[in-house]
C-alpha cells in the first residue's frame, strides 16, 4: 500500500510540475504576443502608430526630414480614417474590410509618390513581403473554414457544398 501511495504522490507532483512548464510557456507566447502587438501599432493611437510608420519606413527607406513629415501626415490622417471606420463597424464584415484596405492602398500610392527611385523599388518590395506575408499566414481561416475551402497543411478532405 505505501508503495501505491508514492507512486501516486510521485504522478501528482510530475503532474504538477509538468502543468507549471506549460503554464510558463504559454505565457512567454503571450508575452510574445502583446510585444508583436505593440510593435505593430495595432491598439495604439492614431498619433503614435503614425509615429511607429514613419520610424519604420524611415529604418527601411532613409527617409528625407521633409519625407517624414509629409508620410506621418498621411499616415495620421489613414489612422483616424480607420480609427472612425472601425468605431461603429463590425470589423469582421467584408465591406468594412475592404473600406479599410482601399484607405490602406491610397495610403501607400500617396507614401510612393513622395519616393525617389531607390525608396520606390525597396517600398516596393517591402509591399510584396507583406502581401505574401498576409497570405502565408491566411490573414482569414474563419472564412475559409466556413466555405469549406481547404487550406495550406490542411489533410482535411474539401467539403463539397453541391
Amino acid at each position: 500500500m505505501k508503495k501505491v501511495m508514492i507512486a501516486v504522490a510521485l504522478l501528482v507532483g510530475l503532474n504538477a510540475a509538468q502543468a507549471q512548464t506549460g503554464n510558463e510557456a504559454n505565457k512567454d507566447g503571450q508575452t510574445r504576443n502583446r510585444e508583436r502587438t505593440e510593435r505593430s501599432g495595432f491598439n495604439k493611437d492614431p498619433e503614435a502608430r503614425a509615429k511607429a510608420k514613419v520610424e519604420h519606413l524611415d529604418k527601411k527607406l532613409a527617409l528625407t526630414a521633409a519625407q517624414k513629415e509629409s508620410i506621418h501626415k498621411l499616415v495620421l490622417d489613414q489612422s483616424k480614417n480607420a480609427q472612425a471606420l472601425y468605431k461603429d463597424a463590425d470589423p469582421k464584415n467584408d465591406e468594412t474590410r475592404n473600406k479599410a484596405k482601399e484607405l490602406r492602398a491610397q495610403t501607400d500610392r500617396k507614401i510612393e509618390a513622395l519616393l525617389d527611385a531607390n525608396q520606390k523599388e525597396k517600398y516596393a518590395e517591402m509591399q510584396k513581403n507583406r502581401s505574401e506575408w498576409s497570405k502565408r499566414n491566411n490573414r482569414r481561416p474563419d472564412r475559409d473554414k466556413r466555405e469549406g475551402r481547404k487550406q495550406d497543411g490542411d489533410k482535411s478532405v474539401e467539403h463539397n457544398h453541391s
